[in-house]
């Protein structure tokens, strides 16, 4: 079976760059909920190619430490960092699990990130904060999103495909959290000041064709299910049957995230 970081670390990169439009929309209304001060250090916590980073920094004189698990992102970014000469940003490549840094930062950063990196992340995010740090963040929900739609058609198509056998001990690893359940793992971990809403947007004018939108979606949706297929052909052929499914059916383009905004106070802080 394949490496889990090689089927990420081909995930992510330039393809997804040019298909995630919904993302980078969704990045540039948390950055603008933001108020950043000079001299602020900031953790952009899974930078992906590094996109909301660049968007950050030109809002004031601030400094980012910027890491994803994706080595391909992460050498976009850095290249573009070069390109833009820009001295204040520190990409580096990182499992968010293994994220270790204490007290560091005035504010953490993270874009559809904890979807895939699980309610863990949390606390991994509190302990990095200085004290009066702020947590800033986007989760897609679980009932109501487009991934929980899509984990039907995904499931439909590999029946479809006659390819149950390689799923055997499949286990769905994308954390799709309701309202609720964000709340009292912030609370959980010692998060103050904890804001959650719901925002709905519809995907459909980020992208010029059904083809495009269905194919970002599923970019997403297939890349942990990829890990239990053998072949390259075997992956094209589960994409392209969950593409045909999408198109014949179009499932709702509607999609709802969770935005967050919590605050870490000491005096709150729990073992």
């Amino acid at each position: 079976m394949l490496e889990k970081t090689n089927i990420v670390s081909d995930f992510y990169g330039k393809e997804y760059s040019e298909k995630s439009a919904y993302q980078q929309f969704m990045g540039e209304k948390l950055i603008n909920m933001i108020d950043f001060k000079n001299g602020q250090k900031v953790l952009d916590f899974g930078c992906g190619d590094g996109t909301n980073t660049f968007k950050m920094v030109n809002k004031s004189n601030i400094s980012i430490d910027a890491f994803d698990a994706a080595s391909k992102s992460i050498k976009i970014a850095n290249e573009k960092k070069k390109e833009l000469d820009f001295k204040n940003i520190n990409f580096f490549v990182k499992n968010a699990h293994n994220f270790n840094e204490k007290n560091k930062y005035d504010i953490v950063f993270s874009n559809f990130v904890i979807n895939w990196t699980g309610s863990k992340s949390f606390k991994i995010i509190y302990e990095s904060l200085k004290n009066n740090g702020v947590f800033v963040g986007s989760i897609g929900l679980g009932y109501e999103g487009i991934s929980y739609r899509e984990e039907k058609i995904v499931l439909e198509a590999i029946s479809n495909l006659g390819f149950k056998k390689s799923f055997e001990n499949y286990v769905n690893q994308i954390y799709h959290p309701e309202i609720n359940e964000v709340k009292i793992e912030l609370e959980e971990v010692g998060f103050e000041d904890i804001i959650v809403k719901e925002v709905e947007v519809n995907q459909k004018p980020f992208y010029n064709t059904n083809d495009e939108l269905y194919e970002s979606i599923l970019l997403t949706e297939l890349n942990f299910k990829y890990l239990y297929l053998k072949t390259e052909q075997e992956r094209k052929k589960l994409f392209n049957e969950c593409l045909r499914i999408c198109l014949d059916r179009k499932p709702t383009l509607v999609n709802v995230a969770l935005i967050i905004s919590a605050r870490k106070l000491w005096e709150t802080y729990k073992q």
